[in-house]
């Protein structure tokens, strides 16, 4: 997936000016950078929910973004949502398979079939977005900040379920861990575009990794 020459700005703030980046599919990539910077934009423009200047090629259409804080539809049941949802996008619900995923995210089926959302914390809630996204099982996946509100062991029991699953995954994050975790690769943004990227694999741990998005932050020259 390509984005070429792309500006984008609200109203007189600028966002992205000249922005080029290639996503490859098959891998996962974390996006940091400082608070309005754009990372919640860039995932919109990836999705084409935004009008830009510029061409934005290849994104497939069976992809889906999750940038929910809150779950709509409060007054259903996740088993019920989840429901709704998958009928909304005409996949078929195996309610075994829900249940049995549910599990893996240590998220009780009983509590998925009785409790409705409102009551739900929003760790439940993303687990119900992370069970959707597992079972449309869509080409790309956008996150906007996820795991934050997960458990270590939830965490890692995603972090190997989702890429067996779903090729190729985009998240904004402020935490290296998590980058560590699930990403193949780091992406920074400042000064109105790609100030730096780098594979994970090229650091050390998370702290090596820290400092690399803060010096790229700090230094805004694009790349």
């Amino acid at each position: 997936m390509q984005l070429t020459h792309v500006d984008f700005a609200y109203g007189a703030e600028q966002i992205f000016t000249d922005l080029n980046l290639t996503i490859h599919s098959g891998r996962r990539y974390a996006i940091f950078g400082a608070n309005g910077v754009g990372k919640t934009t860039l995932l919109k423009i990836i999705n084409q929910d935004l009008v830009v200047k510029g061409q934005v090629s290849g994104c497939p259409d069976n992809r889906m973004l999750i940038d929910l804080p809150v779950l709509p539809l409060g007054y259903l049941t996740g088993e019920e949502f989840v429901a709704l949802t998958l009928r909304i996008k005409m996949v078929g619900l195996d309610i075994r398979q829900l249940h049995k995923l549910a599990q893996h995210l240590s998220l009780d089926s009983t509590v998925l079939s009785t409790q409705i959302l409102k009551t739900y914390s929003k760790g439940m809630g993303f687990k119900v977005l992370m069970l959707i996204a597992l079972l449309v099982q869509p080409d790309l996946l956008l996150l906007d900040e996820p795991f934050t509100e997960l458990d270590l062991t939830t965490n890692q029991v995603l972090s190997r379920l989702l890429p067996t699953v779903i090729p190729t995954m985009v998240f904004t994050t402020h935490t290296p861990s998590l980058a560590c975790q699930y990403a193949d690769e780091v992406l920074v943004l400042a000064g109105g575009g790609v100030a730096g990227r780098q594979l994970c694999a090229n650091f050390a741990d998370e702290v090596e990794l820290a400092a690399f998005v803060e010096e790229r932050m700090t230094n805004h020259e694009i790349i």
